[in-house]
């Protein structure tokens, strides 16, 4: 949700300890490293805005997949601990609407920390189609972002699509 000069910050009118409005947490659940935007995943109004975010998307705009970013923030208060129950739970929400309303359809995590829970289908897992991690994202976008073809790196790309990541227990 990006820094506070967001359409939706305060919104309502109504703030704590000079934070968002209604639709973002009040606590110490708020701060993110984008600042103190992160939506209240526990809140029906918040959880109904992203999902017909994402069912738009798809529907009206025909997109392929979308990508969730940054997930481990949307599930721990500081990307690796103090667990947020509700981020895990919509993430799983939206995996679960991109595969049942939009089959065909991907739902991607930028995770960067490889968790295995993250696309596993079972119970306590987000049934995310894929994740990707730092080493995907960064050497794809430099290679989006260089303006010069003799300044890109086709065979870092062609590296970065095909890492893969092995758990210990994956063997």
């Amino acid at each position: 949700f990006g820094p506070s000069d967001l359409s939706i910050w305060q919104f309502d009118g109504w703030s704590e300890n000079g934070k968002g409005g209604i639709y973002f947490y009040q606590d110490e659940r708020s701060h993110t490293p984008w600042g103190d935007t992160r939506p209240d995943y526990g809140r029906e109004e918040v959880r109904s805005f992203i999902l017909d975010n994402v069912r738009m998307w798809l529907r009206d705009y025909h997109l392929d997949g979308v990508r969730l970013d940054m997930t481990p923030y949307m599930r721990h208060i500081d990307g690796f601990s103090g667990d947020i129950p509700e981020g895990w739970a919509m993430m799983r929400k939206i995996a679960e609407v991109v595969r049942t309303e939009f089959p065909g359809r991907l739902a991607i995590a930028e995770d960067l920390h490889n968790d295995i829970a993250v696309t596993y289908v079972g119970d306590g897992g987000a049934a995310l189609h894929a994740q990707w991690d730092n080493q995907f994202v960064h050497p794809v976008r430099e290679a989006l972002i260089t303006p010069a073809d003799e300044h890109r790196s086709i065979p870092a790309v062609a590296k970065a699509v095909m890492h893969q990541y092995h758990h210990a227990f994956d063997r």
